[in-house]
């Protein structure tokens, strides 16, 4: 017989606490010893938790922290990755206030409760119950989720099923991952190839200028498509009626997702939270200078609590500069490349996606739930 109860009523759920900043720099620092402090960037969105990279706690102030036991759920309750950071603990841990632990009693298999946080179902009701700016969901509300389960018995023989099933499917998703990543190291090599031959030496300042983006009202925003797109560090953020700049650019994330590019081929508002990039045509080719850039790894320039980048640190970047003729040529070569790498990578992408509609369609029969 299969019962429905809020998961409050058979399970553990308890939020983390956070170190002090004094007490973090000054006693959690390069610390060896203790149980690890899981935070939010410590789960990943594959359900794997790095352990390693963290602070860890003492045994002698652990009594401050909440501990996460081994065979608990970690499941991410603030902010956008809320609910979609979902992982399995295979070891005790202490887990920041973002962060909610959740433990089964005698009643249930701790890895059927978290093959349901990975269902439709669970995913919904955590959606539902998001709110405040950040987005978020708390302790009491995570508690009255309803969950259905079978008997003991009956829940092993489930997760064991979904164990050889899903070990399969992530295998399958894995060498997909592992492909998109091939293809990057070869853009990547590429890019060096080409743009690092015997060429002039110069600085990126001495071929363009990044021009600060501007904020934009939102009276002066508007919501269809045929507008004016409106880009913030990491795309369109809305629409407008006229344009900032009207030639061809580059996007440069200034703030937020500082260093991120984006190509632009039509009229544009920049906000303030990005560059946009002017160029003499004469010098340089701006699809040229949008591979430069492309190989420079901005995003590691990026500075500060919310990560910004300075335009006199991009300014100061060492590059190798060729005539117009042979710039022209490598555009060329790095496009034919970069399209039969885009192909791959769309495909990649459908088939992940596919791999895990498959996973979810499975959770759905497994867990005898119309919703799951």
């Amino acid at each position: 017989m299969w019962k429905i109860t809020k998961l409050g009523d058979v399970c553990k759920i308890q939020s983390g606490n956070s170190i002090p900043v004094k007490e973090k720099e000054v006693l959690y620092r390069n610390v060896n010893e203790g149980l690890p402090y899981v935070g939010t960037k410590d789960v990943g969105f594959d359900g794997v938790i790095d352990y390693e990279n963290g602070v860890r706690i003492p045994p002698n102030h652990s009594s401050k922290f909440r501990l996460s036991k081994k065979n608990s759920i970690l499941v991410c309750g603030e902010g956008g990755s809320a609910g979609r950071k979902i992982a399995f603990s295979n070891k005790d841990c202490h887990f920041v206030n973002k962060l909610f632990s959740i433990s089964t009693g005698s009643e249930m298999v701790s890895k059927y409760v978290y093959y349901y946080t990975l269902s439709n179902y669970f995913q919904n009701q955590f959606k539902k119950a998001m709110h405040g700016l950040i987005g978020g969901v708390s302790l009491s509300k995570i508690k009255g989720f309803q969950i259905t389960y079978p008997p003991f018995s009956e829940q092993q023989r489930i997760v064991a099923k979904l164990d050889a099933t899903f070990t399969e499917i992530d295998k399958a998703i894995a060498t997909k991952k592992f492909n998109k990543e091939k293809i990057k190291k070869i853009e990547n090599s590429s890019l060096k190839k080409l743009l690092n031959g015997n060429f002039s030496n110069k600085k990126i300042g001495d071929i363009c200028e990044l021009v600060y983006g501007k904020g934009l009202s939102k009276n002066k925003r508007i919501t269809e498509k045929n507008g004016v797109p409106v880009y913030g560090a990491n795309g369109i953020k809305s629409y407008t009626t006229n344009p900032l700049y009207q030639k061809q650019s580059i996007i440069v994330g200034r703030k937020g997702s500082a260093g991120e590019l984006q190509w632009v081929d039509k009229p544009f508002w920049a906000l303030d939270v990005s560059y946009y990039v002017v160029t003499d045509d004469k010098q340089i080719k701006l699809k040229y200078l949008y591979y430069l850039l492309k190989m420079q790894n901005l995003p590691k320039l990026a500075k500060g609590v919310k990560p910004g980048i300075n335009r006199n640190d991009v300014y100061n970047i060492n590059i190798k500069l060729p005539l117009i003729n042979e710039q022209i040529k490598i555009i060329e070569n790095l496009e034919k490349i970069f399209e039969q790498n885009s192909i791959l990578l769309r495909l990649y992408k459908k088939q992940i996606t596919n791999y895990l509609a498959l996973k979810s369609a499975i959770l759905a029969k497994e867990l005898k739930h119309k919703a799951a």
